[in-house]
């Protein structure tokens, strides 16, 4: 490690110019902006956000490094507890090899700690993995499942000379199971607190989703592109549908399902079918936790099963102790989606 050259500091509103410069620099991503700053880490509902700066040792004003969290209500282990996700981790490239990573990610996690955060989750990339699982104690329980459904042709002419000719065939017949209604919806629907309440019963550990998150994670996101909807049956509220739209690449994404009863689900997932291949795009994909109750019931449907457990993986640390129950380190016990990740 070559000599240090950065100190710590604890991030001020001031400082958000600075971080978005740097952020812009390392990632190259020109569409997040300051309003997606600002939902992200000032407009949450499920608590405060935690970040931490390395600043140059001479130069406060020089950005080195930054690490951050943000809150999260989890149901684990049969209780609500104060949870936050790793989010932003990146570093000037002058200040490489200094150790910046590591430090701020516990200056962060203790500062948590201190404000009632009893686990750290995250989903690193292949590159802070390591990281994470040898240097910072986190767990690594499970791994994901990817499961695409071609719905048009165009999935697989889309690259051919010509093809977008035929690309708009529909490559399976799809309805609406019967007695089921659906309607795509703008903001939280009636009675989805009776909804999520038995969504509860049913998947033991998972982030949180009463209204207030679901209104903020879908409806108030400025830059991402949701459609929900809701799905009733015989009059009554039975499940809600949130897909996720990637126009550039024709994919339809499923990034969350919250349903009420197991034994409907099989007929769930085919409403959910249905109204993607309504929409206009080639195929259909859902990111799950491995084990995830989904999962059979998406191989039985005709899904294509894609494991990425070698490079997705979700990670999990105690801030109060280093043991796990085994409740927590099953997979079968998680409902995880792509929505719960910051990537969809």
């Amino acid at each position: 490690m070559s000599d240090i050259k950065w100190k710590h500091k604890r991030f001020e509103d001031s400082d958000t110019e600075g971080v978005l410069k740097l952020r812009e620099a390392v990632f190259n991503e020109p569409e997040y902006d300051f309003s997606r700053w600002s939902w992200q880490y000032k407009a949450n509902p499920m608590g405060e956000s935690f970040i931490d700066l390395a600043v140059d040792k001479e130069d406060s004003s020089k950005l080195a490094g930054h690490y951050a969290v943000i809150s999260y209500q989890m149901n684990i282990e049969a209780k609500i507890s104060h949870v936050a996700q790793s989010l932003d981790t990146f570093t000037s490239g002058d200040y490489r090899r200094q150790g910046i990573f590591v430090a701020l990610a516990e200056k962060t996690y203790e500062n948590s700690l201190n404000n009632g955060v009893e686990y750290i989750f995250g989903f690193p990339n292949e590159s802070s993995y390591p990281g994470f699982v040898k240097k910072l104690k986190f767990i690594d329980p499970f791994g994901f499942d990817l499961y695409k459904l071609p719905l048009k042709l165009g999935y697989f002419t889309s690259k051919i000379p010509g093809g977008n000719l035929l690309g708009g065939f529909k490559l399976k017949s799809s309805k609406c199971p019967d007695g089921q209604t659906s309607e795509e919806i703008k903001e939280v629907p009636k009675g989805y607190e009776e909804l999520y309440s038995s969504f509860k019963g049913i998947a033991k550990n998972h982030i949180d989703r009463d209204a207030a998150y679901l209104k903020w994670r879908y409806f108030d996101c400025p830059d991402r592109k949701y459609k929900l909807f809701k799905i009733s049956l015989n009059g009554k509220l039975e499940a809600l549908v949130v897909f996720g739209l990637d126009e550039e690449n024709s994919y339809i994404h499923l990034v969350d399902l919250i349903f009420s009863k197991k034994e409907n689900l099989s007929s769930i997932v085919d409403h959910a079918v249905y109204l993607a291949s309504s929409e206009p795009y080639n195929s259909m994909s859902i990111y799950l936790n491995e084990s995830n109750i989904l999962c059979s019931i998406l191989e039985g449907k005709g899904f294509k099963h894609v494991t990425k457990k070698d490079s997705f993986r979700f990670i999990l640390r105690n801030l109060n102790e280093d043991e796990y129950s085994s409740e927590v380190k099953d997979p079968n016990n998680w409902y995880i989606t792509g929505g719960d990740t910051d990537f969809y």
